[in-house]
C-alpha cells in the first residue's frame, strides 16, 4: 500500500525541532526519568499516554492517516506530546495556585492569539447559566478567562483526561455517556446553580464547526442542542441564562491543510484541524472571537429553548461580521 504523501506533505505534518525543554519532557514521558523537577514523570507519562490516545483518535479521521500504519503515526505525533502535556500540567497547577480564570489567561498565551471579546458576561451573585457552542481547542478558556469573579463549574462529557488534571477536575461537573451518572451530573448541575454559582453548558454534547469556518454548519448544529436549559430553568429559580457564541478558534491554515481536507466525515475536519494545530507547537495568530449575548430572563420555560437558539444565531452572525 502506497503511504507517500502528496509533495511538502510530510513536511507539514511533523512539527519543527523541538525546544530543550520540549526535549527533557520527551524523556521524561518516554522513559519515566524525572529531568525537569517541576511536572512528576508518572504525572507526565499518564497525561502524554492520554493525549496521545486522542491526538491518535483525530487524525486517523483522515483518509491518509488512516491508511499509514500506527507505529509510523505515532512517531510523528510523539515529537510533540511531551511538551503539550507539560503544558496542561502547568495549566493544572495555574488553576490551583491562582484561580481557573488566571490560569485561562495564561492558557491563551501559549495556544492562541488575543481574544476579540464583544459584550461581557452577567454580573456574578446569582444563578448564571452560560450556554456556549463548543468549536473546540481554546473555546473554553476563552470563556472562562473572562469570569474571574464567578464560583464556576463546567458541565462536560466524562474524559480519563480531567481526573488527570485534579485542579481543572474540581471545576467540573462530569456526564457519565449514559446509566445514573446522568442524573446525578444534573443534579449536581441544580444544586451548584441554587447556590449562586455559575454554569458553563455545551449543549451540544460534542466538537461543533467553528462559525468562522464553517457558518452553515455551526447554525445547523444548534437545531440538534439538548434542551438541558429548560431542565435546569424549571428547577432553578430566578435562573439567568446567557448564550455565548465563540469562533476563530481552529487557524484557518489548518482547516485548509490537505490532511484536513481528507477527513473520512466532513464533521471530522475540524478535529482533524485541530490536532494539525496542537502538534505545530507554536502560538498562532488566530486571534479567537468570544460574543456573549444579552442575558435571558422572565422566559416561559417552554419558549427557552427557542429563545437561546435565535439569540445564538443572531450572536454568530454578529460574531463573524464584525
Amino acid at each position: 500500500m502506497d503511504y507517500r504523501p502528496p509533495p511538502g506533505g510530510p513536511s507539514e505534518v511533523e512539527p519543527g525541532p523541538r525546544s530543550e525543554k520540549e526535549d527533557a519532557l520527551h524523556r521524561d514521558a518516554a522513559t519515566g526519568q524525572r529531568s525537569n523537577p517541576g511536572y512528576g514523570s508518572d504525572r507526565l507519562a499518564r497525561i502524554a499516554g492520554l493525549c496521545r490516545q486522542d491526538m491518535l483518535a483525530a487524525l486517523s479521521n483522515s483518509r491518509w492517516l488512516a491508511r499509514m500504519p500506527r507505529r509510523l503515526l505515532q512517531r510523528l505525533v510523539e515529537r510533540r506530546i511531551a511538551g503539550f502535556a507539560g503544558q496542561l500540567i502547568e495549566f493544572d497547577d495555574r488553576i490551583a495556585r491562582d484561580g481557573l480564570a488566571s490560569a485561562s489567561a495564561w492558557g491563551l498565551t501559549q495556544w492562541s492569539g488575543p481574544v476579540q471579546q464583544y459584550g461581557h458576561p452577567a454580573p456574578p451573585g446569582g444563578p448564571l447559566l452560560l450556554v456556549s457552542n463548543h468549536p473546540g481547542l481554546v473555546d473554553a478558556i476563552t470563556l472562562l478567562s473572562t469570569l474571574a469573579d464567578h464560583d464556576v463549574r463546567l458541565l462536560v462529557a466524562e474524559r480519563p483526561l480531567f481526573h488527570a488534571l485534579p485542579a481543572l477536575q474540581a471545576h467540573l461537573i462530569s456526564v457519565a455517556p449514559a446509566g445514573a451518572g446522568r442524573a446525578q451530573a444534573l443534579r449536581a448541575a441544580v444544586r451548584h446553580l441554587r447556590s449562586g454559582g455559575t454554569l458553563v453548558t455545551y449543549p451540544a454534547g460534542h466538537i461543533e464547526p467553528d462559525p468562522a469556518a464553517d457558518p452553515g454548519g455551526a447554525r445547523a448544529a444548534l437545531a440538534r442542542w439538548s434542551p438541558s436549559a429548560t431542565y435546569l430553568a424549571r428547577r432553578v429559580p430566578a435562573l439567568t441564562v446567557q448564550p455565548v457564541a465563540v469562533s476563530h478558534v481552529i487557524a484557518a491554515h489548518y482547516r485548509r491543510h490537505w490532511l484536513a481536507r481528507q477527513a473520512i466525515d466532513p464533521e471530522d475536519r475540524d478535529a482533524i484541524a485541530a490536532a494539525l494545530q496542537v502538534l505545530a507547537a507554536r502560538v498562532h495568530d488566530n486571534q479567537p472571537r468570544l460574543a456573549l449575548g444579552t442575558p435571558i430572563t422572565g422566559v416561559a420555560t417552554n419558549a427557552l429553548q427557542s429563545e437561546i437558539k435565535q439569540k445564538m444565531t443572531a450572536l454568530m452572525h454578529e460574531n463573524l461580521s464584525q
